[in-house]
């Protein structure tokens, strides 16, 4: 029988059988090989496949140390993938053949006061590392650095400072920047193992439409059309937004005694992007299009002004136990609206407990306000010497008075998503050939 002539839910289950009793093939090979005291050559391959999903990667790299000072890296990689890709272009997703590039490099001096880095790195559109990581393809990264280390001087107030420099270039293969910065930093070296620092960093960041989906030319769309099927992926009648940036922040810390050690950081972004996706029940889209033609209208991302405060506290009353608390705040809101795009704090403690030099005890307990969600791990630890140990340990998640996910009604107290225990061991067997 045609599993298209089946009734939906059949249909679906019809195509889910392909899926059964079978298995992702992975493969990594990895060489190695010194050149000299200080430089190496190597290989890297890699390999993924399941069902549709078919993707190999190769590349080579390498390091060499020029001078003392000096250091040189590069890594070309290629690859080639069969898989479903979405071409903005004409707003169709294609089961086709995909081959990509990507390249990095350095060219690293590091002095004793003054230092200098140069380098980047670039993927084109059909660049896929299945056994990996990659996050953004079409995009090269260029940047520069320079920085100097004053000579510490323990006897006075200030001990030391530190300048630096960082600006980056972001664009795509069709020559488009999409952003840029340049940030700019002073650090002060004080008594009682101390700091205290200001950045400041100008910048540029610039969206276009065929990130988020079709662009405007693949289809016929009113760009003020009231819900977003089949309509544009921005709305208006611009393709693109663009933001001139600036952020300034404030930070420091101390290590002030043996027991107690705190840091903290305040950062005011002016002229960051709302993307406009929403977050949540708490805090739905608030662009101006949500707001007038509701929650289907195409995407209006806007800048807005966005507070980051993040800091903790060390404590450690024995050799033994050693206690943590930080705070990461971020609160964002939109220019245009004056309405408060997500307001979001994660708090965090973690405790350990070291009962030998080889077993310990940790707790980690996360808190987010934005979805009200609890998670936990509990973990006791053996090991003995590197490359082996085991671990036993226990992860909790929970929701506290947050809506259902199937029924969306208000579920009072705590609701579990998840819990797992978990054993891990290794062994390291050490063998040599010669």
């Amino acid at each position: 029988m045609d599993p298209e002539t089946l009734p939906a839910t059949n249909r679906l289950n019809a195509k889910n059988f392909r899926f059964l009793d079978k298995n992702a093939y992975i493969g990594v090979l990895r060489l190695k090989r010194d050149v000299g005291q200080e430089n190496s050559l190597g290989i890297i391959a890699t390999s993924y496949n399941f069902i549709e999903k078919h993707n190999d990667l190769f590349g080579i790299d390498g390091r060499f140390r020029l001078d003392k000072q000096t250091t040189a890296t590069f890594q070309v990689l290629g690859t080639t993938s069969r898989n479903f890709f979405f071409d903005p272009n004409d707003g169709v997703t294609r089961y086709r053949t995909g081959n990509g590039f990507a390249y990095s490099g350095s060219y690293v001096n590091s002095g004793r006061n003054w230092g200098w880095e140069a380098g980047g790195e670039g993927f084109t559109k059909d660049y896929r590392a299945d056994v990996g990581f990659v996050q953004r393809t079409n995009s090269n990264f260029n940047y520069v650095f320079g920085r100097y280390n004053s000579d510490p001087n323990p006897k006075k107030t200030l001990i030391s400072y530190h300048l630096h420099n960082f600006t980056h270039f972001d664009y795509d293969w069709q020559g488009r920047m999409y952003a840029w910065e340049s940030e700019n930093l002073i650090e002060l070296g004080l008594k009682r193992n101390s700091w205290l620092g200001v950045w400041w960093e100008p910048g540029y960041e610039r969206l276009f439409d065929h990130e988020f989906g079709a662009t405007r030319e693949a289809q016929t769309c009113d760009p003020f059309a009231t819900v977003n099927h089949g309509g544009c992926t921005f709305y208006g009648p611009s393709t693109e937004r663009a933001s001139a940036k600036q952020h300034i922040s404030f930070y420091g810390g101390s290590n002030w005694s043996k027991k107690i050690s705190f840091n903290g950081q305040f950062t005011y972004r002016f002229g960051h992007f709302d993307l406009d996706f929403g977050n949540g029940r708490k805090y739905p889209r608030v662009s101006p299009a949500a707001l007038a033609l509701g929650p289907l209208a195409p995407l209006d991302p806007g800048r807005g002004n966005m507070l980051q405060v993040n800091g903790g506290v060390t404590y450690q009353p024995t050799n033994e136990l050693r206690m943590q608390f930080n705070l990461n705040k971020q609160r964002l809101v939109r220019n245009d609206t004056g309405l408060v795009a997500f307001d979001v704090n994660i708090l965090t403690f973690r405790g350990t407990y070291q009962f030998t030099k080889a077993t310990f005890a940790r707790v980690i307990l996360d808190y987010n306000t934005l979805n009200s969600r609890i998670r936990g791990q509990f973990l006791a630890g053996w090991t003995p010497s590197p490359g082996t140990s085991l671990y036993v340990g226990y992860n909790d998640d929970l929701n506290y008075n947050t809506f259902h996910p199937f029924t969306g009604q208000l579920t009072p107290g705590f609701r579990r998503n998840s819990r797992t225990f978990f054993v891990k061991m290794s062994y390291l067997i050490r063998k040599s050939f010669g």
